[in-house]
């Protein structure tokens, strides 16, 4: 295997993944909607991986402001590939008008859980409450992951109009 790329990227660089990473999150939401009627768990997984699309477009926009030296890079490209990471990147967007910074970071590791959501739509597992649980079978996943995904999404397109004008 490859060593994974971790270095910089130039400003239309940037651009180009938060257009690609709009696009994914597009073509999830689409695939999303059909999947949910025939699978709930492979509805619930990319619903899970749209949000974590879109929030890799909050990072790709937080390195191009500034001038990012390589360390900063570096933790840039891991936390890219890592859902706990972009998770908590997420809680952190959310919490953002409501709290101070620090308190916002600590919110979102809350959010960090999500990661693991997704294997609620992939594997059966088992619930001492109620026993196994088939893919998909958990109430309100699905539909929280659809709002969380819809709401960054608005919030995205917004930012990004608004930048061009």
């Amino acid at each position: 295997m490859t060593k994974r790329y971790d270095g910089p990227l130039s400003h239309a660089q940037i651009d180009s993944g938060i257009e690609s990473c709009l696009n994914h999150a597009e073509r999830l939401r689409r695939i999303i909607e059909k999947a949910t009627s025939a699978e709930r768990g492979l509805g619930i997984v990319l619903a899970c991986i749209r949000v974590e699309e879109l929030t890799k477009i909050l990072m790709l926009i937080e390195m191009r402001s500034g001038h990012p030296d390589q360390g900063r890079w570096s933790r840039f490209w891991k936390d890219f590939r890592d859902h706990r990471a972009k998770w908590q990147r997420y809680g952190k967007w959310r919490f953002q008008d409501l709290t101070d910074e620090q308190m916002a970071l600590e919110l979102g590791k809350v959010f960090s859980g999500w990661a693991s959501t997704k294997n609620a739509g992939l594997y059966v597992d088992y619930e001492p409450s109620i026993g196994f649980v088939e893919p998909g079978l958990l109430p309100n996943f699905i539909e929280s992951a659809l709002k969380m995904g819809d709401e960054l999404d608005e919030q995205l397109r917004s930012m990004l109009r608004s930048e061009k004008k």
